[in-house]
């Protein structure tokens, strides 16, 4: 691979994982706020079944973890997009340390909040875990050392608390729980597929609109630099767009002296079929005189007109193309008058000798 492909890769890379930075910090309040409104709900529900202080201790938690990141949040959205892009990896180590806290502070509710003696609550927390976890996983499938590390911190603890428990039945649900632990991981990878083909598109447009912002740069520049006349029309006629040249050859001081103005009233009906040719999705062509400002020009052209396409297939104008010959129609006058004089010239004095 050479030099310039790898870093256009490695660029790309760069540009695709800055996106996916600011796809979880812009989804990063919303998952905050759910999961500290979860973690409320969730104490609530076992105030009169755990110990009150485990209870005060895990909701701490979670309000100290809710502040932390929220505070890491708005830090980075006072970031200038330069910034962003270049301290890019240091935000995105931020935000999995963030996740990986708060897979600490979920997973300790296997210990602190977990109501030994009433199993529709301890079933009610499961539940709750897991919600958590499906909401997490996608966005760290990308990342497989995330999510496992993510997994285990979250859900090792309620595991081990399930597989001491001495009823049978709570090995079925250990077992129970694991199954849909691997369903979660199969549920991330569709997720993720999702985030990086939006985030892929999205950098394939960007792309597209650069491309097409270069070469709307390039023609233009073309077009203003041409060493011909060019400017082009609606299908009222109405002059539209110019280039210099056209405006030099006609002695107009600026386009706007120009732009606007009905070719009907300029022209004769010679050239205005000529023009409308262009509307009938033909070429139209004329050789000869040619001005837009009588008292200011007497130009002789090759002129060719071609239809202007609009977006939806349809003409939408022309395009002129004028080519000044006003000095090669003058040069052949001269030489016939040249010529007709030497012959007349010839003729005196042949009649004289």
């Amino acid at each position: 691979m050479s030099e310039a492909k790898r870093q256009s890769n490695i660029e790309e890379e760069k540009l695709l994982a800055y996106d996916r930075l600011g796809f979880y910090y812009i989804s990063l309040p919303v998952l905050l706020i759910g999961t500290l409104f979860g973690a409320l709900v969730l104490s609530a529900l076992l105030i009169k079944h755990v110990d009150p202080l485990y209870i005060l201790m895990w909701v701490v938690l979670h309000l100290g973890l809710f502040f932390y990141r929220f505070l890491q949040y708005r830090k980075y959205t006072k970031l200038s997009e330069p910034k962003k892009l270049q301290e890019c990896e240091k935000w995105i180590d931020n935000y999995y340390l963030g996740v990986l806290l708060s897979a600490v502070v979920w997973g300790s509710g296997a210990f602190l909040v977990f109501a030994d003696h009433d199993l529709f609550r301890q079933i009610i927390m499961i539940l709750f875990l897991l919600i958590v976890g499906f909401s997490t996983s996608g966005l760290l499938y990308s990342k497989k050392d995330m999510l496992f590390s993510y997994m285990a911190l979250m859900y090792l603890p309620l595991l081990i608390k399930l597989f001491i428990m001495p009823e049978q039945i709570y090995k079925h649900i250990a077992y129970l729980v694991i199954a849909l632990l691997l369903f979660m991981i199969f549920v991330a990878g569709k997720y993720d597929k999702l985030i990086s083909d939006s985030l892929n598109n999205r950098q394939h447009f960007i792309s597209m609109q650069q491309s097409h912002k270069k070469l709307k740069e390039r023609f233009f520049s073309l077009f203003d630099r041409a060493p011909v006349g060019i400017f082009y029309y609606n299908k009222m006629l109405d002059i539209e767009d110019l280039n210099l040249h056209f405006m030099n050859m006609n002695k107009a001081s600026s386009k706007d002296e120009l732009i606007g103005l009905n070719l009907r009233g300029l022209c004769d009906d010679k050239l205005v079929s000529v023009y409308e040719e262009a509307l009938n999705a033909k070429v139209g062509s004329y050789r000869g005189p040619f001005n837009i400002f009588e008292e200011k020009t007497k130009n002789y052209v090759s002129l060719s007109t071609v239809p202007m396409v609009g977006k939806d297939q349809e003409v939408a104008g022309g395009i002129c193309i004028v080519n000044d010959i006003t000095n090669e129609i003058n040069a052949k006058q001269k030489m016939v008058q040249s010529a007709y004089y030497d012959m007349l010239t010839r003729y005196q004095t042949e009649r004289l000798s």
